[in-house]
């Protein structure tokens, strides 16, 4: 893609945010938002097929700009895998609050409910970015390898990076202090969950009474 293509794609999109924070709603058409810049509407289909792909486009922006600004920080190289996804989810809204008109709008009921369409792009992001984490929490031993469902762990944090982000656009409280709650006890939750935990110690020792017969 050359620089004339990105340069026009960013002013694409950059108009389509600021529309939709002015207006509290997407343009009707592509010819609406091209009038906004004072171009024909073939400016638009000749970088874009259809609003839905500015949008992902710009979500998958909102991941990639997360994990920048974690791997950015020294101190991240050094977390376990528990402060990670913590540092992830908190870093995560710092970049959602910082469009929040966009995103409130984006994932309201404007279609009819949550718009999880508009997320493709986020959520590839997402699971190349945690299945390397959970790798890294096998590897030390924070993340129990277990048959059948270990390969299902993404899914699980998936689901809950969708309950944070749904969680997050309804918050009114104060600082979204509510949300920073849901953080903590939702990621303690999923790491209890694949980390080693009772049920394994259970599994382990009742297979070591029966090896011993």
């Amino acid at each position: 893609m050359d620089n004339t293509t990105t340069s026009a794609k960013q002013q694409i999109k950059n108009i389509f945010i600021q529309y939709i924070r002015q207006h509290g709603k997407a343009p009707a058409t592509p010819y609406n938002l091209m009038a906004e810049l004072g171009e024909d509407e073939k400016y638009f289909y000749d970088n874009y097929s259809s609003f839905n792909n500015i949008e992902q486009e710009i979500w998958g922006e909102y991941l990639t700009e997360t994990v920048q600004r974690l791997r950015s920080e020294s101190v991240y190289a050094e977390y376990m895998v528990r402060e990670k996804l913590l540092a992830f989810y908190f870093t995560l809204i710092e970049v959602l609050k910082e469009n929040r008109s966009f995103v409130t709008n984006e994932l309201s009921a404007r279609n009819g409910g949550f718009r999880r369409k508009v997320l493709s792009d986020f959520k590839n992001g997402f699971y190349e970015y945690i299945n390397v984490l959970l790798e890294e929490g096998m590897d030390t031993g924070e993340v129990e390898q277990r048959m059948f469902v270990g390969s299902k762990y993404d899914k699980l944090l998936w689901a809950e990076t969708e309950f944070l982000i749904r969680f997050w656009v309804r918050d009114d409280s104060k600082n979204f202090e509510r949300t920073d709650a849901a953080v903590e006890k939702t990621v303690n939750f999923a790491m209890d969950l694949i980390g080693r935990n009772l049920a394994d110690s259970a599994f382990d020792f009742v297979k070591f009474l029966f090896q011993r017969k």
